[in-house]
């Protein structure tokens, strides 16, 4: 008598349930962006389709996404805070430092990127 033995492990996918041969590699879930993160990469997404000319101004990119024009504004004045402070909400992770978006916005309104930073961060 001849025994053939093969791991077997099962595999869930979705709703369904199967067996194979080996164990498939688990892809590490992909960390949270911060609301603040993501509100200023719209708004230079915002201001690249007007650069570019894919929407006329800023009423008509509100008018796309479905959102007012007041929401547009703020998330475009968020491109006018310090480089230094977008690369922060950028590139941070949200337990390094965690700005609300209220508060950029309160940044962005300083005239002088020097004066962004002394900005307490609560709220």
């Amino acid at each position: 008598m001849l025994t053939i033995e093969v791991p077997l492990v099962r595999v869930r996918r979705g709703k369904c349930v199967g067996f194979a041969e080996h164990t498939p590699e688990v892809l590490p879930k992909p960390e949270k962006v911060s609301a603040a993160a993501r509100a200023l990469a719209l708004g230079h997404r915002i201001v690249k389709a007007v650069e570019t000319g894919e929407v006329r101004d800023f009423s008509d990119a509100a008018r796309r996404m479905g959102i007012s024009q007041p929401r547009v504004s703020m998330l475009v004045g968020l491109t006018f805070l310090a480089p230094e402070l977008q690369e922060k909400a950028l590139l941070s992770k949200p337990s390094d430092w965690k700005p609300s978006v209220r508060n950029l916005i309160k940044r962005s309104r300083l005239p002088r990127w020097q004066d962004q930073d002394f900005v307490p961060l609560d709220d």
